[in-house]
């Protein structure tokens, strides 16, 4: 794969529509589900992130700010052709550089149940019983960033 640059989007921008349509294809229409105006007002104070290469884009993440110190990483996303190249490790990475550069942390989030390893591997811990969430088994993961 040729070089991939990871940078912050702007909520709204040309590129936030771009990678609404990689979270709608990649997290969402598997499950037959899309996302609703509610869901969306929630990105609007978040951080956005995404993966290019050759400028397309080809991943996305979202950093939402909690309290006490905790960010919540939120709608990772690869595109399937793009998968299981280290494109979501990067993704994720650059995330926690971003968060650290803001002074949090921990950083949280809520893993599909399949997903777990992955997160294990970039040091994540499980700390609390599996849920459901749109219709998926899920665990929530942390890591602490400081």
């Amino acid at each position: 794969m040729n070089t991939l640059s990871i940078k912050e989007i702007a909520f709204g921008s040309k590129d936030y529509r771009k990678a609404l349509a990689i979270r709608e294809e990649v997290l969402r229409e598997p499950l037959e589900l899309s996302f609703s105006q509610e869901e969306l007002k929630e990105d609007l104070d978040d951080i956005h992130i995404s993966g290019f290469s050759k400028n397309t884009m080809i991943g996305t993440l979202i950093l939402s700010p909690q309290n006490d110190g905790t960010i919540r990483m939120r709608q990772i996303a690869v595109c399937s052709d793009f998968q299981r190249k280290s494109i979501g490790k990067k993704l994720v990475e650059f995330g926690e550089t971003v968060a650290k550069g803001r002074e949090y942390r921990k950083i949280i989030l809520f893993s599909q149940e399949y997903v777990v390893p992955f997160y294990a591997n970039l040091d994540y811990s499980v700390y609390e019983d599996r849920f459901e969430s749109v219709t998926l088994p899920h665990f929530c993961m942390q890591k602490q960033l400081v």
